[in-house]
């Protein structure tokens, strides 16, 4: 029994580990090093030709295209609640479905507070606890295969 109070301390240090649940955007892990694909902002389903995606990685960086440019920021995420700071954006020009489209996710970007992500959809919230953008987990890129086959 000499072994005790050592198994008595592991037992409580693992009871103060820290979970891994996505709800209520506990977990921001859940988002790193995949491509979301914006689906809809504010309500409203974005272009079938939209390029809009976005990444997040654990160095608390996002980055993506917003309908037509290319941006990049920071994230700072605690809980559920989540700030998107701007950082550099290209200035290209695009026709004009896209760049009102473009305007949409930036500003809705601007305004989301929190998140949650379960099932492959992530949800940002803005401050009355409304969608402002829905993306969905782009499907994993194919391995790609040597040309040095088995034979």
């Amino acid at each position: 029994m000499k072994y005790a109070p050592l198994i008595a301390a592991l037992f409580l240090l693992a009871a103060c580990e820290p979970s891994a649940s996505t709800e209520n955007g506990a977990d921001p892990s859940v988002l790193y090093e995949k491509k979301w694909l914006v689906t809809d902002v504010n309500g409203k389903p974005v272009s079938e030709e939209s390029e809009a995606a976005f990444t997040f990685t654990e160095s608390g960086r996002y980055g993506g295209n917003a309908g037509c440019n290319s941006l990049s920021g920071k994230a700072h995420f605690d809980g559920a609640e989540v700030r998107l700071d701007p950082g550099p954006m290209t200035k290209m020009a695009c026709p004009d479905p896209f760049m009102a489209q473009e305007q949409a996710v930036i500003a809705a970007l601007a305004a989301t507070k929190t998140w949650e992500a379960e099932d492959g959809v992530l949800l940002f919230k803005d401050a009355d606890g409304e969608p402002a953008i829905r993306f969905k987990a782009a499907p994993p890129a194919p391995a790609s295969q040597s040309p040095y086959k088995d034979q």
